[in-house]
């Protein structure tokens, strides 16, 4: 007599999915498109010697007045943060905090956050190839490559702006989040700042550091929510190929074919 098994699973508990709500995509996808849209009227008005171009002699000049013996010493530490001599060893550093840890994911993030801020760094100087400001008002080594964009801006925004938001995911409450964030502004403020006072860059430069720089941390924000909706799926099942979990507890009957 043939016999079919039956297997009676106990009911599962019940778990809390947590779904990427809608302006997880919005506000990222708004920041990348601001982000290029800023970009393209800054390149736009520094090849056509317009727009906010026309401005940069008069800003620099204002810098230049304003100098002093104290905001020259400000101005070479933020500058500093921005630089490669300290970006990268700190990269590297803050990557194997993550492997050490686990994080993957974030590791990934960091990782092709920076490799987009040093890609288009390199590219976007020499499609523009845009000149620098005088050497004869220039605080510190002279620096023979061109100014569109702001390198230091833009690496210093990704990178840090990475880092925050690491940390405001850890973090708990709206206090600490809004000073982490505040305090990622002022330094990415104070770095593109600072290369407009030093006389390494146009202001133009630095507006395109940080617009840039909000496309690159954009599209990082974008890698995370899918990965986040891909764990979602695959905790509901939704994902072909995903493993099927069946409780220790499951019963197994055996019933005659035929026997209802």
């Amino acid at each position: 007599m043939d016999a079919r098994a039956h297997i009676d699973l106990p009911p599962l508990p019940a778990q809390r999915i947590h779904r990427p709500p809608a302006w997880w995509w919005g506000a990222p996808l708004a920041a990348l498109m601001a982000g290029i849209i800023g970009v393209g009227i800054l390149l736009d008005g520094v090849v056509e010697h317009g727009d906010l171009s026309l401005y940069d002699p008069s800003v620099t000049s204002a810098f230049i007045a304003d100098r002093s013996a104290g905001l020259t010493t400000l101005a070479g530490a933020l500058t500093l943060l921005g630089s490669v001599t300290v970006l990268l060893p700190l990269t590297v550093v803050a990557l194997a905090v993550l492997a050490l840890r686990r994080r993957w994911r974030q590791a990934v993030l960091l990782a092709a956050g920076m490799s987009m801020a040093v890609v288009l760094t390199v590219v976007v100087k020499h499609l523009v190839e845009r000149p620098r400001p005088g050497a004869i008002d220039l605080l510190g080594p002279v620096d023979t490559g061109f100014a569109f964009p702001s390198g230091h801006t833009l690496n210093a925004t990704v990178f840090y702006g990475i880092v925050a938001g690491l940390l405001v995911v850890s973090l708990r409450g709206f206090w600490p989040r809004a000073g982490v964030i505040l305090a990622w502004l002022a330094l990415v403020f104070g770095v593109g700042a600072s290369r407009v006072y030093l006389g390494y860059h146009w202001m133009t430069d630095v507006l395109a550091g940080w617009s840039l720089g909000a496309a690159v941390l954009a599209a990082v924000a974008l890698m995370a929510v899918v990965w986040s909706r891909r764990k979602t799926a695959l905790h509901e099942g939704a994902i072909p190929g995903a493993p099927v979990q069946v409780p220790d507890r499951a019963v197994v009957r055996v019933q005659p074919r035929g026997v209802q």
